[in-house]
């Protein structure tokens, strides 16, 4: 009977993902894989936390649940847009509605995963101070606040407010005001456009989470006044008063996988397929000795999987070895893994073949194997290794009656980590 005692080794680490936000005064929007209890909803499987814009404030309504509802996050825009107040002249502003922007969120070692994110409606306030005798003609019938917008307004004796929720259309929003008073002592109000900011549905089909290695990985959304949005002070412009500025959008995505590995025992034995008796009566029709070592793994995320280390080997493998009567013998064991529900992904991060079944393990971090699951974490899976030796060895082994042959490996599970 062979003994081969199995001594494994995995690695479960946690990270800390911090954003220094350093050279950036606005703080990202970060995205968490696997959401966090903190994250405002969740989308294609990552957490998100809106930090500014339309979708955190309550000025004139509560946006928050209608964001988690569309899967959409917003951003305040860089800046705002000033215009002496004129009697019957408007604010306006626009965006290219539905347009996609693709940007890569990178590794700090390089690696790149394309994510999609749709402009899907922008919002914003126009504010003028110290104007209590003005009224908000946008809404009146017949000069209309563009189509797709949902508005609604305020006033008393120290501000007055028109804020455009939701623009959902290639037609701008536009306040138009009028001073009710009549007198030119009111005209001198400033007008901004205060708090604007666009609202982004994000889809990260492209970045399948349980394909993306542990790590932070970083992007920007450049947006560009003038080109992906217009503010100006006239009723409906083609044009846009601004200087061309960009807004930039920082966006930090955390993936943070787990893994989990359970062994009920750390040893296996070998044993011939037709049993030990007949094999010591005809050792030359044993061609395989073999035993399995099953087990629990939960992982969200790529594994790493290789033979950290043996005790004796054979060439790169891993080996048992008897001294019976002062007669030394070692023979090789191959190491396989089978893990259900996993894929094996090959160096180029692809799917090498839909089934990791019996998969060879190699000795040493660069023989690594590398898999996961493509469409659900893996929960408490039942994973086997399986030894073996084969052939002329196995034959070897059963004529060499009355000897124990015993031996270990350091099997090392981590997370792949960019």
């Amino acid at each position: 009977m062979i003994l081969f005692r199995s001594k494994l080794l995995w690695v479960f680490i946690t990270i800390m993902m911090l954003w220094t936000g350093q050279g950036m005064a606005a703080a990202p929007l970060v995205f968490n894989y696997p959401p966090l209890a903190s994250d405002d909803f969740i989308i294609n499987g990552f957490g998100v936390t809106n930090i500014s814009g339309i979708c955190t404030v309550t000025y004139f309504g509560d946006m928050r649940a209608q964001c988690k509802n569309n899967k959409e996050v917003s951003y305040e825009l860089n800046g705002r847009y000033n215009f002496n107040w004129q009697d019957d002249k408007s604010l306006y502003y626009q965006y290219s509605a539905n347009e996609v922007k693709v940007v890569d969120i990178v590794s700090s070692y390089g690696v790149a995963y394309p994510i999609n994110l749709t402009l899907s409606g922008m919002g914003g306030t126009i504010r003028g101070l110290y104007c209590n005798y003005c009224q908000n003609n946008a809404l009146t019938s017949g000069l209309g606040s563009g189509a797709g917008c949902t508005r609604t307004g305020s006033s008393n004796a120290l501000y007055w407010n028109a804020s455009s929720w939701r623009q959902n259309s290639q037609s701008g929003c536009t306040s138009r005001t009028r001073n009710t008073n009549g007198n030119a002592s009111y005209l001198g109000a400033n007008w901004l456009i205060d708090t604007l900011s666009i609202l982004i549905r994000p889809s990260f089909v492209g970045a399948n989470p349980l394909l993306i290695p542990s790590g932070t990985y970083t992007a920007t959304l450049s947006l560009r006044e003038g080109t992906d949005f217009l503010m100006s002070g006239e009723i409906n412009p083609t044009f846009s008063n601004g200087s061309g500025a960009i807004s930039n959008i920082p966006i930090v995505v955390n993936v943070n996988h787990a893994l989990n590995v359970s062994f009920p025992s750390n040893t296996v034995s070998l044993e011939p397929q037709q049993g030990w008796k007949r094999a010591l009566l005809f050792p030359e029709s044993v061609n395989l000795l073999q035993g399995a070592l099953p087990f629990n793994l939960s992982a969200s995320g790529l594994v790493s999987v290789y033979i950290g280390g043996c005790t004796y080997t054979v060439g790169t493998t891993c080996a048992v070895r008897t001294n019976n009567n002062g007669n030394e013998h070692t023979v090789p064991v191959d190491i396989a893994l089978t893990v259900p529900n996993a894929s094996l992904i090959n160096a180029n991060g692809q799917v090498g073949s839909p089934d990791f079944n019996k998969v060879l393990l190699g000795a040493g971090k660069s023989s690594e194997v590398v898999f996961t699951s493509l469409s659900v974490p893996l929960q408490n899976s039942r994973a086997n290794l399986s030894f073996s030796v084969t052939g002329i060895n196995a034959q070897d082994v059963v004529r060499n009656q009355g000897a124990h042959y015993s031996g270990t490996a350091d099997i090392t599970f981590e997370r792949v980590i960019n």
